[in-house]
């Protein structure tokens, strides 16, 4: 949503109307190769679908809830 991200709340067809989260703690992809620590601010990278912490031209997600060094990264949205 412009310069902001939102998670979809709900099963939805192309076309159809459907909800958006836009506030709350949610678990993303991450970038394999980071370890991303509690509290850092993280991007979402639209080109490869995940969470980074290089905020270059990706757009600002939130941040980190907890450190995460695997796959997954949760996050506290838009904060």
């Amino acid at each position: 949503i412009g310069k902001r991200i939102g998670v979809v709340a709900m099963e939805a067809a192309p076309g159809q109307k459907y909800s958006v989260n836009v506030v709350g703690v949610y678990s993303f992809p991450k970038k394999a190769s980071e370890a991303i620590t509690a509290g850092a601010d993280v991007y979402w990278d639209n080109t490869n679908g995940v969470i980074t912490a290089t905020a270059e031209s990706n757009i600002l997600a939130g941040y980190a809830i907890a450190d995460a060094a695997d796959a997954v990264v949760s996050i506290k949205i838009n904060a």
